[in-house]
């Protein structure tokens, strides 16, 4: 069974995280987290995009990890 982890934070705080059984839930739930530090996520066409913008400001940070367990 494969696992995603998405280790998330915002910037100056510890990482968190959270186990999912697939990979659209993972980017899921990492797009609406990132999304929250934003004011128009809109205007962010992928996850990368929108990921890279937030680590760049120092605004919040995710990784997405996966295991077979």
């Amino acid at each position: 069974m494969k696992v995603y982890i998405v280790l998330f934070r915002q910037s100056g705080d510890d990482y968190q995280a959270l186990a999912f059984s697939n990979s659209e839930k993972a980017n899921g739930f990492a797009r609406e987290y990132l999304e929250s530090f934003v004011s128009n996520p809109q205007d962010f066409d992928t996850l990368d995009d929108l990921e890279f913008y937030c680590a760049d400001n120092d605004i919040a940070y995710i990784d997405i990890v996966s295991n077979n367990i």
